[in-house]
C-alpha cells in the first residue's frame, strides 16, 4: 500500500479538526440583547479566545441566542464544560430541595 502526500493532508487535516474541536464550545440560551463585547467578558475568564462566532438576525441586528466560541487552549474550553455541568448539577439540586420542602409542609386532614 502507497500513501501520497494527499493522504498524509487528510490525515493531518482530520487530527487539526480535532484539535480545533476540543478547544471550541457551543452555548445557547444567550438573551437577544446581549452584545459579542459582553459575553467576550464572560468567557475570557476562563481564558483567551480565539475566535467567536454570534449570529444575528438580519432584519433586528439582534443575536440569534446561541454562539460558537473557540479558545487557543483546550484546557480553557474544559473549563467552560466543567463549569456548565456544575450549574446543571446545582440547578438539579435546587429543585430537589424546593420540591422535597412543598411536600413536607404540606399537611393532610382527615
Amino acid at each position: 500500500m502507497e500513501l501520497n502526500e494527499n493522504d498524509n493532508n487528510d490525515q493531518n487535516l482530520n487530527i487539526n479538526q480535532e484539535l480545533e474541536k476540543n478547544k471550541s464550545i457551543f452555548v445557547s440560551g444567550i438573551p437577544y440583547l446581549t452584545s459579542e463585547i459582553d459575553l467576550k467578558k464572560i468567557f475570557e475568564e476562563c481564558g483567551k479566545i480565539k475566535s467567536m462566532k454570534l449570529p444575528k438576525y438580519q432584519d433586528t441586528g439582534r443575536n440569534i441566542g446561541y454562539a460558537h466560541i473557540l479558545f487557543f487552549k483546550n484546557k480553557d474550553a474544559e473549563k467552560v464544560r466543567v463549569i456548565i455541568i456544575l450549574y446543571r448539577l446545582f440547578k438539579v439540586i435546587f429543585y430537589i430541595f424546593i420540591v422535597f420542602n412543598f411536600f413536607t409542609k404540606i399537611t393532610v386532614f382527615i
